[in-house]
């Protein structure tokens, strides 16, 4: 380091004691750099002043002259949402303060939000109740899978869909509010009046042995308690003689990235990197890791995933799977690794935008180049048949850039998590799919007949 200040100073120019060049080169720097700057600024400025005086001239124009009356702040949210699709972006979003509070309503981010505690999908002409939630209101007054929603407070439920039923069975806790149920086997609409309650919503619903020493839990949603069920679950099947796991994250969205890399720091040594995010504005770069000493050290692990494993699920496969930590099974995942932060507008209106890329330890990007259709499969060229006869593929089309685990090992990238061990849906046989029914059901949880 001293050699180099030694050489750079004698190749600059000596300048004698009390000599005003060093204050005069200072001061044309500074104009002249500081000057091209603001310049700049300025410039850049005038430019997007410029732009908005256009945006506002052509507003006022169609606003006060198009022949027929127009609907200012609609044409005005047109504009924005144009301006994010430019984006070509699915996750940036412009959302009114209307559908904003509603979305909160029914996603029971209100503290005074309550439900009656059933899952459900429309079925048919009709919605139907896929599970009623354990220790839900539902559950306790007798409510079943399998069950047929035809009636909501008096008003006929036919051809609704989930969401309309959905919205009016949410409500205030402590409220009523009425259904007729049509049962399967019985002849009369059997009426119930069902008190709304607070929903805690478990995201590892059970936990089970499938046979001995194989243990399997699904995981459905990375909520606030996510990492601390999934230890639990872990630490009841080792007291019934755990000796590997099947960890499910299929038709898992994803959730709170913070719970994901909890998850992921279950099955990895301490100091192990789980995940990096990369952005343009400050704070967005972030480095995450292992903080806790593995739970199960050397427990050989699967974890299951298809297309519609995104976000967080795939931050525990591709940390795994980086680790050489897990065998990932299943299909090609969604592909959403990106980071949206929340921007409150004037009016109580919202600006959800993506600031940051989120990365696996080896340096993947999971975000997906929407190119094909959402959730896509590998192609049926690349696969083979397995010992069981089932359709599966090791490894991935050529096409896919390849890149090394920290083991060494050819992994995937090119947006998702591509599995070690393709395996096409609704590949199970008849009897197969009926005793993947029975365990669910056997465990508390009603199972449609097309099991993924």
């Amino acid at each position: 380091m001293a050699e180099n200040d030694n050489m750079n100073s004698q190749m600059r120019p000596q300048l004698r004691p009390g000599s005003l060049w060093g204050p005069l080169v200072v001061l044309v720097v500074a104009l002249v750099t500081g000057g091209w700057f603001l310049q700049r600024g300025v410039a850049q400025s005038t430019n997007v002043y410029l732009q908005a005086r256009l945006f506002q001239e052509v507003l006022d124009h169609v606003t006060e002259q198009y022949v027929d009356p127009v609907d200012q702040s609609a044409l005005i949210e047109s504009a924005i949402t144009g301006v994010l699709e430019e984006l070509n972006d699915a996750h940036t979003s412009f959302i009114d303060s209307e559908t904003w509070d509603a979305f909160r309503f029914r996603s029971g981010a209100d503290a005074d939000y309550g439900g009656v505690g059933l899952e459900i999908q429309k079925q048919g002409e009709w919605v139907t109740v896929i599970t009623p939630l354990p220790g839900g209101p539902a559950l306790r007054a007798g409510i079943r899978a399998g069950d047929r929603v035809i009636d909501v407070e008096g008003v006929s439920a036919k051809d609704w869909a989930t969401d309309q039923a959905a919205n009016l069975l949410r409500g205030r806790p402590g409220t009523d509010v009425s259904l007729l149920i049509d049962r399967p086997g019985v002849d009369e609409p059997i009426p119930f009046t069902l008190t709304r309650a607070v929903i805690e919503l478990l995201s590892v619903p059970f936990a089970t042995m499938l046979e001995e020493g194989v243990g399997y839990i699904p995981l459905a949603v990375f909520s606030e308690t996510s990492g601390r069920e999934v230890h639990d679950a872990i630490e009841r099947l080792q007291e019934e003689g755990l000796t590997s796991l099947i960890l499910d994250l299929r038709d898992n969205p994803g959730g709170l990235l913070e719970e994901g890399v909890g998850v992921a720091d279950l099955f990895l040594e301490d100091g192990s990197p789980i995940l990096e995010t990369r952005g343009r504005s400050a704070g967005q770069d972030q480095h995450y890791g292992a903080v806790n000493p593995e739970m199960v050290p050397g427990l050989p692990v699967v974890v299951l995933v298809n297309e519609r494993s995104a976000s967080a699920s795939e931050i525990v496969a591709g940390a795994l799977q980086d680790h050489d930590r897990a065998l990932v099974m299943g299909n090609r995942t969604y592909g959403k690794g990106s980071v949206q932060t929340l921007f409150r507008l004037s009016g109580g209106s919202i600006l959800r935008l993506t600031t940051a890329r989120w990365f696996t330890p080896v340096g993947r990007s999971i975000q997906i180049v929407r190119d094909e259709p959402e959730g896509s499969a590998l192609p049926v060229e690349s696969l083979t048949l397995g010992v069981g006869g089932e359709p599966v593929a090791r490894g991935a089309p050529e096409e896919l850039p390849t890149q090394e685990s920290l083991g060494g090992r050819t992994i995937y990238g090119g947006g998702g998590i591509t599995p070690d061990l393709v395996v096409l849906p609704d590949t199970l046989s008849a009897s197969e799919q009926a005793s993947v029914q029975r365990l669910f059901r056997s465990a508390g949880v009603f199972a449609t007949a097309s099991f993924n």
